[in-house]
């Protein structure tokens, strides 16, 4: 699994293709999500508040998920929504 790679980059249809494959591949996606949170927690190159806002869309998405939302939009939403954390973060921080 790079999914938590796709999260450096820019690049969305790199990250719908990453997510379409996981989906594919049939991974539990609510499993996945706890993980990504233990990677995120452990990360030191991003600040408190990026990773803040990324857990806050991990759990978002969780929630969702065990509400019965669909696994995949979740995980894109998710997806696309930590890839803009770093900069919106530091976009707020600027202002």
């Amino acid at each position: 699994m790079q999914l938590n790679k796709v999260f450096q980059t820019w690049d969305f249809d790199l990250a719908k293709k990453e997510v379409d494959k996981v989906i594919a591949e049939g991974y539990p996606v609510s499993q996945m999500l706890s993980q990504l949170f233990d990677v995120v927690v452990e990360v030191d190159d991003i600040s408190d508040k990026q990773k803040a806002r990324i857990c806050k869309n991990l759990g978002e998405a969780d929630k969702c998920i065990v509400e019965g939302a669909d696994e995949y939009l979740q995980l894109l939403d998710m997806t696309s929504n930590t890839m803009r954390a770093p900069f919106v973060t530091c976009l707020k921080s600027s202002l």
